[in-house]
């Protein structure tokens, strides 16, 4: 992987894992019907080092699953430390920001995404700090 090298080209919805049990569904009463206690599958399209890779990642949502499919394709841990979001203007098609802190190995990063898409604000925070972590390799 060459450091600044990762692009979310598309991501597909998180969709629900099947239940792995015949028996009564999982208490969590936030766990949509048919899933494994609000577990997610999400399969992301990202270009690493000018090649189009899908990847896929397990999780509670889109950030926890992309952070999952992310650590498995580059052999590295991350998770959330911190997440902040805000829109940068007013109407409906004002884009959102966001801010994310990254636990990463070598230290704490940064990243920040722009979009009119707050999802897709926050996966492309999360690959801009990945990023900055795979500079400092």
């Amino acid at each position: 992987v060459v450091p600044g090298s990762l692009r979310v080209q598309g991501v597909r919805r998180p969709a629900p894992l099947p239940d792995s049990t015949d028996g009564p569904p999982p208490r969590d009463t936030r766990a949509a019907p048919g899933t494994q206690r609000g577990r997610r599958l999400m399969e992301a399209t990202i270009r690493d080092n000018g090649q189009d890779l899908t990847i896929t990642g397990e999780g509670t949502g889109p950030i926890d699953s992309f952070i999952d499919a992310l650590s498995r394709h580059l052999g590295m841990n991350f998770s959330v430390a911190s997440y902040s979001e805000h829109s940068i203007a007013q109407g409906s098609d004002a884009q959102a920001v966001c801010y994310m802190e990254l636990d990463a190995p070598g230290g704490k990063v940064w990243g920040v995404g722009i979009s009119s898409n707050i999802v897709a604000a926050s996966l492309d925070a999360l690959v801009s700090g990945v990023n900055l972590a795979l500079q400092r390799r």
